[in-house]
């Protein structure tokens, strides 16, 4: 199959920007307005010397094309379906594709709104493009120039005028044309096709000779810092479209910081000289909380926008600018998080000496970003990881779980076999451990009386190199966290490479 004197399938990297597609599943931010997900959408695919100013007509051009002028500003999950149908149109026609495909674009639509796409998509063939449907709703095939029928199999069993086809089939109705197909062999139905009037072979319509085709410039309109940025303000302009979400992100922080506050207790040392056994579950919580909120915020970040992402990629995404898009979103977020969530939590009683920063508080709350981060990225890899967003839920129990057995706050893992070097890996291990460095567990968890054979009367101690009130433990313990967040950074980006479209490599040619 050849366009533009090109192969579409050897050559489809060049091809992608002159060929629109719309899927049969909307690839739109629903929350966003239908001008925002224009607006972004054009940022994403004009070249880089475009202005806002051109970017924005072309917008309003497209909406008025479509008919969407009066819901410009409306969310697009407040549409119809019929609307939200041509607004993914819109998203494609942006760049003046001069051939459009269309996969089921009326499929769940009412036959009012079949109608309204299908004289939509009408005009946009009377403007000059080639406009292919793919399609089982027959109502509107009046509206079509040419009908391509497919038996099983996909052979071809007519090509023609849709006023012709049911003659041809010797049928009163395309359902009874649907039944007769299903009921003969493909091949038949194709040799049938191949014997009417209506068959051109191929040596009939193709020049024997073709010009060389002009060479077309890179699919990647925008620099990968351009597209970071539009990225990151896509998202941000996401999370505060929808309000529901925006509330609970803003309440997270603050409901969780009362859970470790109604623990009582703090970090000094009880005056009888006995082990203090509250700091640890103290910081237990605070941790635990930490992940918890990091995760949730990421755990469905790539997942809930696979499709999305499918659609961009062909059209020239940059996968690092999509990774580093998020982290920068995440991060901003999760750090704005765990400020009041560590204020609330530990102010008032936190640890009373620093190791390193002069102010255990601030180094209370360092350690708090780096584990509340990590636990993000490690998210963000669960979010890569799974193909339904169903399923990053049980993940998130089952990780937050974990996290509670890695920590080294509910059992020691110093010097355990195997659990030891699997708690590595957990962004808990290194958060705890930063957070039990400030506040020297290992000094007031070993406070007790000696007996007389020189054994303490508390048998629980903890003593974790990780633990050491010293500005090398504290700086290692840091140091991991954000170790264990480069990684999982990593994974995601290979995880990503997955869900990139498969296309046909260009084949050198020979000389």
């Amino acid at each position: 199959m050849r366009y533009a004197g090109r192969d579409m399938y050897s050559e489809y990297d060049e091809l992608r920007r002159r060929i629109g597609y719309v899927p049969q599943e909307d690839l739109l931010h629903t929350t966003l307005s239908v001008r925002r997900a224009l607006e972004y959408g054009a940022e994403l695919r004009f070249p880089p010397d475009t202005t806002k100013q051109e970017r924005g007509a072309r917008v309003d051009e497209v909406l008025a094309e479509l008919g969407l002028t009066q819901h410009a500003d409306t969310q697009v999950a407040r549409l119809s379906g019929g609307q939200r149908k041509r607004t993914s149109v819109a998203l494609e026609l942006l760049t003046k594709p001069t051939l459009l495909y269309l996969d089921e674009p009326t499929s769940g639509l009412d036959p009012g709104m079949d109608k309204n796409v299908m004289e939509s998509l009408r005009k946009l063939a009377d403007d000059g493009r080639t406009v292919v449907v793919v399609t089982h709703s027959v109502a509107q095939l009046d509206l079509c120039d040419y009908v391509l029928v497919l038996a099983p199999g996909g052979y071809v069993a007519y090509f023609g005028p849709p006023r012709d086809a049911l003659s041809f089939f010797n049928k009163r109705d395309y359902p009874d044309v649907f039944l007769m197909l299903e009921a003969t062999p493909g091949a038949e139905s194709a040799a049938r096709f191949r014997q009417s009037r209506y068959y051109v072979p191929a040596s009939v319509t193709a020049p024997s000779a073709r010009p060389a085709p002009e060479d077309l410039p890179s699919i990647r309109q925008q620099s990968v810092l351009s597209q970071l940025v539009t990225l990151s303000r896509r998202t941000l302009s996401v999370v505060a479209s929808d309000r529901s979400y925006l509330r609970l992100i803003i309440a997270f922080p603050f409901l969780l910081g009362l859970i470790p506050r109604a623990i009582p207790g703090g970090f000094g040392l009880p005056e009888d000289g006995s082990p203090n056994s509250d700091a640890g579950t103290i910081l237990l919580v605070m941790v635990l909380c930490a992940c918890f909120m990091g995760m949730a915020n990421s755990v469905r970040e790539i997942v809930k926008e696979r499709a999305i992402y499918r659609r961009e990629r062909a059209i020239g995404l940059s996968r690092t600018a999509y990774i580093g898009s998020k982290i920068l979103v995440l991060t901003l977020i999760t750090t704005l998080q765990a400020i009041p969530f560590t204020l609330i939590g530990l102010l008032g009683r936190e640890p009373d000496e620093a190791v390193v920063l002069g102010n255990p508080l601030v180094e209370c709350l360092i350690a708090v970003i780096v584990v509340s981060l990590s636990s993000a990225m490690l998210g963000l890899l669960i979010s890569a990881l799974v193909d339904n967003a169903d399923k990053t839920m049980p993940l998130l129990v089952l990780l937050t779980m974990a996290q509670l057995v890695f920590s080294g706050g509910i059992l020691p893992v110093h010097s355990k076999p195997g659990l030891e070097q699997v708690s590595l890996i957990a962004p808990a291990r290194w958060g705890y451990a930063a957070l039990s460095s400030v506040g020297d567990l290992n000094r007031i968890s070993l406070a007790g009386e000696l007996r007389p054979d020189g054994k303490l009367i508390n048998s629980k101690v903890v003593d974790d190199p990780f633990f050491d009130h010293t500005a090398q433990a504290y700086a290692i313990d840091i140091a991991g966290g954000v170790a264990i967040g480069v990684i999982c950074v990593i994974v995601t980006a290979i995880l990503i490479r997955r869900m990139d479209p498969k296309t046909a490599k260009r084949k050198p040619s020979s000389s």
